[in-house]
């Protein structure tokens, strides 16, 4: 018995073909991910900060619907904290150049 399977493996050893997984990834995810990181690194910039804020949004949110996910969640949160930045910019602004809150 133990002949027999060793000719055996050594028949079946030439039709082995070595399958490669590769990893999945999430390439809008990633862009989301990103465009919400510059969107707070331009945040005080208000035109390229809005951008890069709807980018990532959009980019995050379609991200999210495909797997892996994390970088699109994370783009997500991200993109809160920059809408937060992004206002208080504006903000901030708005009181240096002496227009009314109102």
């Amino acid at each position: 018995m133990g002949d027999h399977e060793e000719r055996r493996r050594e028949e079946n050893r030439d039709d082995y073909v070595p399958t490669q997984h590769w990893a999945r990834s999430n390439g809008i995810g990633v862009a989301g991910f990103v465009f919400a990181i510059l969107s707070v690194i331009f945040c005080w910039v208000n035109v390229i900060g809005w951008i890069f804020w709807i980018l990532g949004v959009i980019l995050s949110f379609v991200g999210c619907f495909k797997v892996p996910r994390a970088l699109a969640i994370a783009g997500l949160f991200i993109c809160f904290i920059g809408l937060m930045l992004l206002l208080f910019a504006v903000g901030g602004e708005e009181a240096v150049a002496g227009v009314p809150p109102y």
